[in-house]
Order: C-alpha cells, then sequence, then structure tokens
C-alpha cells in the first residue's frame, strides 16, 4: 500500500500552506500584533521572501475508519520534516506572552508556549480542543535527523545522504486529567486541524519560484497513537505487522495527500557578492 491516498477510502493526511504571518517581528524577538495560523485574513498567496514567516498546517479529512481508531485519542504523535539550509522555526508570540525569566532553555519554552496557544488552548482550532490535552516532553523543534526501515521514503529524505541538514520537528500530545478524549470518526467531507506550526525563510533557494521545504515524516517515531483503550497504532511502511499484530499499523488506516506543500516564493533579494 503506498504513501499516497489516491483511489482509496483511507483517511488522507496532508501538510497545507497556510500563509504569511500577519504580524511583525521586533529586535526583541517578539511579534507585534501577531495574527497567527488561524486568522480569516492570512495572506495565503503572496510570495515568501527572506525573513517571511508563515505557517503550514497538518489537516485530516474523514474516509473508512479503520477498526484500530474507533477509540478516543490519548496520546497522539507526528513529525516534520525541515531543510534548515533555508528554513528555521519561528516562535511567533505577543511581547506579553514572550517573556521568560531564569530559564536556560528560554527558547524551546517560548515555542512550546506558543504551540500550546494556537493549537490547544485559546486560540486553538484544531481537534485537541481549548483545554484537553497538553504537550508531551518528546515534543521540540529542532531534533536531530534519523531514518529506519520504518520511514516511507519522502521527496526531502530522498536527499538525506547528501543534505545533512535535514532537520525534524516533533508536535506530540496527551490528553490530560478530566480531559475529553479526541476521536478521527469523520465523515468523507469533513476534515480537522491537528497542529499549526511557523517558520521563517532564512535563505532563499536559488531560481525557484515554489519550493517544498517541509514534509511530514513516516515512520514507527514519526506518526504514533496511543488509543484511549492502552492500545497503540505506529506507521511502518516496510512492515504489514508491527510486534505480531500488538500495534496497529496506521498506514492501513491513514494516507498522505502529499508529503508537504510548495511554498510560494517572492522575489530574491539575496545579496550575491561578484568576485573580478
Amino acid at each position: 500500500m503506498s504513501l499516497s491516498a489516491e483511489g482509496d477510502n483511507r483517511l488522507k493526511l496532508e501538510l497545507v500552506y497556510l500563509g504569511k504571518e500577519g504580524g511583525a517581528r521586533q529586535p526583541g524577538g517578539y511579534t507585534s500584533s501577531p495574527a497567527g495560523p488561524w486568522a480569516t485574513n492570512i495572506d495565503s498567496t503572496t510570495g515568501i521572501v527572506l525573513e517571511d514567516t508563515f505557517w503550514v498546517g497538518v489537516r485530516l479529512t474523514g474516509g473508512e475508519l479503520d477498526e484500530a481508531l474507533k477509540k478516543g485519542v490519548d496520546t497522539f504523535t507526528l513529525s516534520l520534516t525541515y531543510d534548515a539550509r533555508y528554513l528555521e522555526p519561528a516562535t511567533v508570540l505577543s511581547e506579553e506572552n514572550w517573556s521568560v525569566t531564569g530559564d536556560e532553555n528560554a527558547e524551546l519554552t517560548r515555542w512550546k508556549r506558543m504551540m500550546q496557544l494556537y493549537n490547544l488552548v485559546g486560540q486553538s482550532e484544531t481537534v485537541w480542543g481549548k483545554s484537553s490535552y497538553g504537550l508531551t516532553a518528546a515534543s521540540g523543534k529542532e531534533i536531530a535527523f534519523t531514518t529506519d526501515v520504518s520511514k516511507a521514503i519522502t521527496p526531502l529524505e530522498k536527499n538525506a545522504e547528501w543534505n545533512t541538514q535535514l532537520t525534524s520537528m516533533v508536535f506530540s500530545v496527551s490528553l490530560l486529567n478530566g480531559g475529553t478524549a479526541a476521536t478521527f470518526d469523520l465523515t468523507e467531507d469533513e476534515s480537522v486541524w491537528l497542529f499549526a506550526v511557523p517558520f521563517t525563510l532564512v535563505s532563499h533557494p536559488v531560481g525557484q519560484q515554489t519550493a517544498q521545504l517541509v514534509e511530514m515524516s513516516a515512520g514507527m517515531s514519526d506518526f504514533a497513537l496511543v488509543l484511549s483503550d492502552g492500545t497503540a497504532a505506529a506507521y511502518h511502511n516496510g512492515e504489514e505487522s508491527i510486534f505480531g499484530d500488538s500495534t496497529a499499523n496506521l498506514k492501513t488506516a491513514v494516507a498522505y495527500t502529499n508529503a508537504g506543500p510548495a511554498i510560494p516564493l517572492g522575489e530574491d533579494k539575496s545579496e550575491f557578492y561578484y568576485i573580478f
């Protein structure tokens, strides 16, 4: 069974380009009047230029629900792979939310605070609700890229042998005590957002008008669930059976409609120096 969703009725997973962040990043690092990923007026057509911040979001669309997924979700984990030659993870927070004191991991703390804000609490538009889930310790924005036999090889990962700047990002959430468990019981016309995250363009791909610079990963450590009854599911591209069927294989239940979006690029504002 292929990674692609073409011609089947599995649940559909896709990474969507949402558009440019509407707020302005300030010298102190915070963003004035941050818009976030769910703004109704987000600019999704203008090309990205150097130092622009943009959002991508993971969307799940309904299909035939596998028996293994007919339960509430206790823990959800999904990884992205991005090309660190061109992108770096952004943190979009107001000045009020930016402040961190006495924390040697302030950068990661701010990023996790942002992920909570837009995906799990007050400004969330995701399936996880606004108070039911929290980030797990597995969540992180700059994690060493690794590969294994369970992974499906996506376009970016085809270049892993020579592109040593592929980097992973992990979004992982777990149900809080007293929280309401989310489900993936969707009709074919329904879709839900799983999370959104921003990146900043730090180098412009030469001569390109669009570029695929971030993708969803597909492997056992990249896409995994623990369900409300304690059973587990994970994505394994190489095997149908995982641990003697004690872990359900998400490959049979979920298809990737794309690995990553084509990000529109604007004018290349890189500075070039010529030697004569």
